[in-house]
């Protein structure tokens, strides 16, 4: 057969696999759209609750953060520890901006990583429900009354929604796999991006405090711990908070290499709960195992170009094209979850941002030794 015939053979059947993946991520976005969650009853009593906010070299954030808390409406008792640190001045600022709210405690973090400075919050904190609030959100007012709606009624773990601060293609991308993840598939991982809710029964199933060695990826170590306990977490999309998220191609580049090192450190601090479940092994192995071979074709494409050789190119190309084109079919199923295609118009920047994730994941691999404890992410430079 001429090579001309297959190639063309071989794309049309490329077309059509990934007509048929986007086919079925929209008729998955509009099924999630008529099968809306039951909302949360509104509890017949609201327990108090302390919000614990980790601030470590946050001068930049933490005063916005202070004053929506500020205004949160909810109906009981509720305190704030803010646990601070850092060489800008983070704890000296914070105090002050506290210095009149007896609401708010400000604590001095000691150079030890996130989950020490959580210990710390909940070894003072009074309360039965604890929330757990990054120092570069902003939440809204009925926030925390959307968090602690759940555990009111019984559940132990929760999680709210989260948008990013700033507006720009990129952004837009993480909102869509954000949306994909909790409203479409309705997986319900502990974010801390959105703040993360827990009764204090499991801090204590958890032998009553954070393990203070996990450098990054608290988030993700903490939902291991939490899903290992036969705790699954609530989504609460009434949660809402704006926070700073990667709005530039610099700065997703930076904040995927440093996900992608905690990840890796976390599926092997965890290896004796995954190799429990060989799915779960599979699942979070399978970008890994990926990330070579893709990376490896485009490579060749751009060699092959450049060296003339212009149908091993196109045979390369085309598998990108495959690759790609099935892996951005989640902007057709955001497009009808909302009832607004003009999400597709994003697709592009969805594939140069999986492209883009590829290399990252790769230079994380081979980048391990900078994993480390305190990471500034995605941040304005006037908040640097």
């Amino acid at each position: 057969m001429n090579e001309m015939i297959l190639f063309n053979i071989i794309f049309l059947l490329v077309l059509i696999h990934i007509g048929r993946t986007w086919f079925l991520a929209i008729q998955h976005g509009i099924k999630s759209r008529h099968q809306v969650p039951a909302k949360e009853n509104v509890p017949q009593t609201w327990p108090s609750v302390s919000i614990i906010v980790p601030a470590w070299r946050e001068r930049g954030t933490v005063e916005k953060c202070i004053k929506t808390l500020q205004m949160l409406i909810y109906p009981t008792n509720w305190e704030v520890i803010i646990v601070a640190g850092g060489d800008d001045d983070t704890f000296e600022v914070t105090q002050t901006i506290c210095r009149k709210d007896s609401r708010f405690k400000v604590i001095e973090q000691p150079p030890n990583g996130k989950n020490a400075a959580l210990n710390l919050g909940i070894s003072l904190s009074k309360e039965d429900i604890l929330i757990f609030l990054d120092a570069d959100s902003k939440v809204t007012p009925n926030w925390l009354k959307g968090m602690v709606a759940p555990l009111a009624n019984g559940k132990l773990a929760s999680t709210g929604n989260y948008y990013a601060e700033r507006d720009t293609p990129i952004s837009r991308c993480g909102e869509m796999e954000k949306t994909w993840v909790f409203e479409v598939k309705r997986a319900r991982p502990l974010q801390g991006s959105g703040g993360i809710a827990l009764q204090r029964l499991v801090i204590e199933q958890l032998g009553g405090k954070l393990p203070e060695d996990v450098p990054v990826g608290v988030d993700w170590d903490l939902d291991v711990r939490v899903k290992s306990l036969g705790i699954e977490c609530v989504y609460t999309p009434e949660a809402i908070l704006y926070t700073e998220r990667p709005a530039t191609f610099n700065e997703f580049w930076q904040n995927e290499t440093r996900w992608r090192r905690a990840h890796l450190a976390g599926l092997w601090r965890h290896r004796h709960i995954l190799l429990q479940h060989l799915s779960q092994i599979i699942e979070k192995t399978l970008f890994y195992i990926i990330a070579f071979p893709i990376a490896l074709i485009f490579f060749i494409s751009i060699a092959s170009l450049v060296a003339g050789e212009f149908n091993l190119a196109a045979w390369c190309s085309l598998v990108l094209i495959w690759i790609i084109g099935r892996q951005i079919a989640l902007v057709g199923g955001i497009a009808a979850y909302q009832k607004d295609w003009r999400w597709i118009s994003y697709a592009p920047v969805m594939g140069v941002l999986f492209l883009t994730r590829i290399f990252a994941t790769l230079y994380a691999l081979f980048t391990m030794y900078k994993l480390s404890f305190h990471f500034k992410g995605a941040r304005p430079k006037e908040q640097v």
